[in-house]
């Protein structure tokens, strides 16, 4: 084992965010990722997570149909700072192994082992409401270009607290409007009973970098540019390629070789996915969604698609 120092420019694990829910995708790997968790000393019981396997699709002509899988599809997180929050779960781990955390504290990436900061500049971004609601746990992703111009719309409801949120990948002039807009649209097919508590935004860089060991500095998660561009599933590339680099600095892995093999093909292809995918309108919208059902009902699947 090491001596680990953990640096955090906030007061505390999880500040950045302000109860969002997010997703862990469960599709890149045959392997449950909690089980691979475990595998790696983690324990997804630390925190709050709710597994879906099937959730409602809205194609750009508010067609609904609904992909489904016979197992774990995707989990749904709360980041923040309440205890069951997963940023609050990973710092129990942390400290329970022996970590010092320093917080409100400032370091330059050159004093450094491991890089794990939040985006810099922003090539997409998302703005969202958080509300109550009556309706039960659920998750509807939608693709309509006017509502998430080159990218999605989501609804997530989680014990009666609800999230609305449109990201755009293409720059935008009065994004409220589209966040009023999609608002609107989920309100009139679905029985919210919303009651709003406040607005959330966020952005994220997509980028490819050349390398992902720099002067010996490890670079993990959207620090590295290890994250999914098609879906904005980033988690699990967080996590994994932080075990990396830990593995790494302990001389159990070559840092570079491991995510090249491991992360960076899936990283690609997402970015392809996504690139074709910010260009082709609802009517390519579509096709995909149309292609997505045909695709389970021809493999019995509807996560293999996620895979694409």
């Amino acid at each position: 084992g090491r001596e680990v120092h953990v640096h955090e420019i906030r007061s505390d694990s999880g500040a950045r965010f302000d109860g969002d829910f997010q997703g862990i995708e469960n599709w890149t790997s045959g392997s449950d990722f909690f089980d691979e968790m475990r595998e790696w000393g983690l324990d997804p019981a630390e925190f709050k997570s709710d597994a879906f396997d099937v959730i409602d699709l809205v194609h750009p002509d508010d067609e609904i149909t609904q992909p489904r899988t016979s197992g774990v599809a995707f989990r749904v997180v709360e980041r923040g700072t309440a205890e069951h929050c997963i940023d609050q779960g990973f710092k129990q781990m942390a400290l329970n192994a022996g970590a010092e955390i320093h917080y409100d504290t400032r370091r330059e990436p050159g004093d450094c082992q491991i890089v794990a900061a939040g985006p810099k500049e922003s090539s997409a971004v998302a703005f969202g409401e958080i509300f109550h609601t009556s309706h039960p746990n659920h998750v509807t992703f939608q693709l309509n270009d006017k509502l998430a111009p080159g990218a999605y719309s989501y609804l997530i409801i989680i014990d009666g607290i609800g999230l609305i949120c449109t990201c755009l990948w293409r720059q935008q002039k009065k994004t409220s409007r589209y966040l009023n807009e999609t608002i609107a649209w989920y309100e009139q097919h679905y029985d919210l009973n919303r009651k709003p508590i406040k607005r959330v935004g966020g952005k994220g860089d997509f980028s490819l970098p050349d390398k992902y060991v720099h002067e010996g500095r490890y670079y993990v998660g959207e620090a590295g540019g290890l994250q999914d561009f098609m879906w904005g599933f980033g988690m699990r590339y967080a996590v994994t390629s932080g075990v990396l680099a830990a593995r790494a600095v302990l001389g159990e892995c070559d840092y570079e070789s491991e995510v090249r093999k491991r992360l960076v093909p899936l990283v690609r292809a997402s970015a392809i996915n996504r690139f074709m995918m910010n260009r082709v309108g609802n009517r390519g919208f579509k096709m995909v969604a149309n292609h997505w059902m045909r695709d389970q009902r021809r493999k019995g699947d509807g996560l293999a698609f996620m895979r694409w």
